[in-house]
């Protein structure tokens, strides 16, 4: 699970509450997968692998788990369009919704924030990276990296889009001003 999660906000640090785990009788568990990364606190199903006699058995368990990690927070209050430089420090505190693993020079805030606010991705507004704007995508999949201009698309719950020449429409995040998708 701490893999899952620092896909998510690297260097995050995940805490076990409850786990119940239904599998076969004798089935001893040797591996568990959570389903892709772990953003929040929360619960969630994993699927389980073991072993029953020398025979391969499954089953899956539900788990509670309470995601930690270093977050941008506001130190002072910030007036909505003011630039967040100077005014955010990275603070250790537990993740209950999506958040910004990193805060991109220049970036603004979309709308006034008190201190102690965590920065949430619809708390920025990155000039450039508005909706129509052109910008470079890099799509990276396994050794493979292929870059291309796309435009900015509004994707709704913080997430950065752009839609490419093709017609296709990518999510990413952000990183040295170029859309950064990561394809399994």
């Amino acid at each position: 699970l701490t893999d899952a999660a620092h896909a998510a906000v690297p260097g995050a640090r995940v805490e076990i509450g409850s786990y119940a785990a239904h599998v076969p009788a004798g089935c001893t568990v040797t591996a568990a997968d959570a389903a892709g990364p772990l953003p929040t606190s929360s619960r969630l199903t994993l699927k389980l692998a073991g072993q029953a006699r020398q025979t391969p058995c499954s089953g899956w368990a539900t788990v509670s788990v309470r995601v930690y990690g270093k977050v941008p927070v506001v130190t002072r209050a910030v007036r909505a369009g003011e630039a967040l430089d100077g005014a955010v420090a990275f603070q250790e505190r537990e993740i209950k919704s999506p958040v910004l693993a990193e805060l991109v020079p220049g970036a603004q805030a979309a709308r006034a924030l008190s201190p102690g606010q965590i920065v949430d991705p619809l708390a920025v507004r990155i000039p450039g990276q508005s909706p129509g704007d052109a910008v470079k995508v890099r799509v990276v999949t396994g050794g493979l990296t292929i870059e291309q201009t796309g435009k900015v698309v509004t994707c709704g719950g913080g997430k950065s889009c752009a839609v490419l020449p093709s017609g296709k429409h990518v999510e990413g995040a952000f990183r040295d001003g170029r859309l950064v998708v990561m394809l399994p």
